[in-house]
């Protein structure tokens, strides 16, 4: 029985196998972020899907049980096969003993011609005999190959038992040496042996506006150490940014995400029914409630903002805040203000399908025309119903200018309609603004991580001298009474 599983382990087409499947689980492990909170996949997949790449383990693949055992289960197979065939090609490539064969030739000097043409070369000799080979490096790279496998299995292994990918949220100027690490839906901290510290944030952007490069300026240490530019004793400064992560000691630390870390946002809560306006003051995520109950809450905020206008090409708009507004008494209703743009307000129309920003609100921008608070009480009258000449006409007799005067009645009517269609009933004018950032990070702990690439170096250049090397034959020719 044992003999039969150990021949089974060492069957090429079982380690095959066993590295195929390996290879397709890792390609998944790849493709689906690991070690996110259970929130995030909700977020992106719904419950359903999220449950299950939670239950099956899709969500930290390489420290799950069935990815291990396979590695466990593929370390055997390698090892069976090197004991069961190692030793005969280990004597292959050194030449070794093995059957004499008589000249092929019509003399001896014709069959080191034909030898040497089909690719052998001489390799050792013994009295009157010599051997010729041909593939021989391919011997070479089977030990390579198998040896570099059982080190990137081993490699897993310690990686599943010790390693682990954590997450960790730094707003700018923030300290932290804590990881959390998700598994299950559940968070468990890990303690560094180090502090981080956000510095700050490097913006490139392309002329359109658009940020071409977001890098996080992270500062490795102990706590309270005095940053410098240069970094002081023991002090580390490092960028990170998407698709370039940056290591300290056994650590590597990946831009995951980046967003609003509670900006402080002031403007003016207006009520378009009445006209009325109450100052509003709040941070990102939190809300502020005007005076007849309803509830503003900030959703995002982001200093610049692409945006593409009626009649206009994409381009920076500036600073906008996203924003829900609940009344008492009405649906919610999610909107979007521009500071340098008051006359536009963005509504919510669905979400954006495709691209790495999938599932993003998309705001439509629409034109009110009002930049003016003490306009909105007019606007309130007429969208109520009232006559339109009886509420502008004492308004406009004031404006001398005629181009001003029709500017303002346009707008004022514009606004009201939009109101209408819409279904509006309040808005948020933004007035300025005390940035704040931060970065999510993924923090990977993974002490086997430069044997792996060791191992894997050599599993691939094994492959390369097999598939190079040709296929492996070997001659012995032997000098006979009567040959020349």
């Amino acid at each position: 029985m044992l003999k039969a599983l150990i021949y089974q382990l060492s069957l090429m087409r079982t380690a095959v196998l066993l590295l195929a499947f390996c290879a397709l689980v890792s390609m998944a492990g790849t493709v689906l972020p690991q070690g996110l909170p259970l929130q995030d996949y909700v977020a992106k997949w719904g419950v359903f899907w999220a449950q299950a790449f939670v239950f099956t383990g899709l969500t930290d693949v390489y420290r799950a049980w069935w990815f291990l055992l396979v590695l466990g289960v593929m370390l055997a197979s390698v090892v069976a096969c090197l004991w069961r065939n190692g030793p005969v090609i280990w004597r292959q490539f050194w030449g070794g003993k093995t059957r004499r064969f008589a000249a092929i030739g019509d003399s001896f000097a014709a069959s080191e011609r034909q030898l040497a043409a089909a690719g052998f070369v001489k390799a050792a000799k013994d009295g009157k005999a010599e051997l010729w080979v041909r593939g021989r490096w391919t011997r070479l790279g089977y030990f390579l190959v198998h040896i570099g496998v059982l080190g990137v299995a081993v490699s897993g292994l310690v990686t599943g038992f010790v390693g682990w990918r954590g997450t960790m949220n730094l707003r700018e100027g923030e300290t932290d040496h804590i990881a959390l690490v998700w598994k299950a839906g559940k968070a468990t901290p890990h303690f560094l042996p180090f502090a981080v510290t956000n510095d700050g944030f490097v913006i490139d952007y392309y002329d359109s506006g658009m940020p071409k490069r977001f890098a996080s300026r992270l500062r490795f240490g102990k706590e309270g150490t005095r940053n410098e530019e240069r970094g002081g004793e023991g002090v580390a400064v490092r960028e990170v940014e998407v698709n370039k992560p940056v290591r300290f000691g056994a650590y590597r630390f990946y831009q995951a995400s980046f967003g609003d870390g509670g900006s402080i946002i002031q403007g003016e809560g207006v009520d378009v029914k009445t006209g009325e306006t109450t100052p509003v003051v709040a941070r990102v995520y939190e809300h502020s409630v005007l005076n007849d109950g309803t509830r503003i809450e900030l959703l995002d905020f982001r200093p610049f903002t692409v945006e593409t206008f009626p009649g206009e090409r994409p381009t920076d708009v500036g600073p906008s805040v996203d924003y829900l507004v609940q009344p008492p008494d009405k649906p919610a209703m999610q909107l979007r203000a521009y500071l340098s743009h008051p006359e536009v307000v963005g509504v919510a129309d669905g979400v954006k399908k495709g691209g790495m920003d999938e599932g993003a609100v998309v705001y439509r921008p629409v034109w009110l025309g009002i930049d003016d608070a003490e306009l909105w009480p007019l606007v309130a009258r007429v969208a109520a119903g009232e006559d339109y000449k009886k509420v502008m006409a004492p308004v406009l007799r004031e404006i001398s200018d005629e181009r001003e005067r029709v500017a303002e009645g346009v707008a004022v009517m514009n606004a009201a309609k939009v109101v209408k269609q819409l279904g509006l009933t309040h808005l948020l004018m933004l007035q300025t603004f005390t940035l704040r950032r931060y970065s999510g990070l993924q923090v990977v702990y993974d002490p086997a991580a430069d044997a792996f690439w060791f191992f894997g170096g050599m599993l691939l250049a094994g492959v390369v001298l097999m598939v190079s090397g040709g296929r492996y034959a070997r001659v012995w020719v032997k000098k006979e009474r009567g040959t020349r």
